[in-house]
């Protein structure tokens, strides 16, 4: 499904602040995802919030959830760092009604990082990392990671969302990408 709130909309970053557009593309989308391996994910975006507690990404197993937050949603982009938290069936607070105290006050169990870029500050934001492995690509001859064909899927899926949405019906996408190996924890140094 996908609505936009407005037909217009106040600019409130610089340099067109205070200037008022017409908004010509949906701004509320929430879509369900299946993908190849069969797994389903939900999908919400929206610039029709005023704010939110909700965490970035949240993945839901068999073993467990990973969450992983986006420490200041209002402060610029999402960045990459940060804790990454995880719940099993030891840890679950759902496994008894009505709750006992000490399924309410469990905790999200704090895994180790194993990448360098886990920071949480601007200043040192990650970012950029796709185009260092990008330029190290190039070098390399090899595919970067984040390649032209995990872009154009993207983008097949983004506007899918957006058509699935006007004409209520599922949308099958055409294109596919390699899933690309994991950056190695001590990269760049690797490369």
């Amino acid at each position: 499904m996908a609505r936009r709130a407005s037909s217009t909309r106040t600019i409130t970053s610089e340099p067109l602040r205070g200037e008022t557009i017409s908004v010509e593309v949906d701004t509320h989308v929430s879509g369900t995802l299946e993908f190849a391996s069969g797994a389903i994910g939900t999908f919400i975006t929206s610039f029709d919030v005023w704010d939110s507690e909700l965490p970035r990404i949240e993945i839901y197993g068999t073993k467990g959830t990973l969450c992983i937050k986006d420490v200041d949603p209002l402060d610029g982009p999402n960045l990459f760092g940060g804790k990454l938290l995880l719940r099993t069936e030891a840890s679950a607070r759902w496994k008894e009604m009505p709750r006992s105290a000490a399924a309410r006050a469990s905790e999200w169990i704090e895994l180790p990082s194993e990448h360098p870029f886990n920071s949480t500050s601007h200043a040192e934001n990650s970012r950029g990392i796709g185009l260092v492995d990008m330029a190290y690509a190039i070098r390399q001859q090899r595919e970067a990671r984040a390649s032209g064909a995990m872009a154009l899927h993207s983008l097949e899926l983004m506007e899918g969302l957006l058509w699935s949405a006007q004409a209520r019906q599922f949308c099958e996408l055409k294109t596919t990408f390699h899933r690309p190996t994991p950056l190695p924890p001590d990269f760049p140094a690797s490369e």
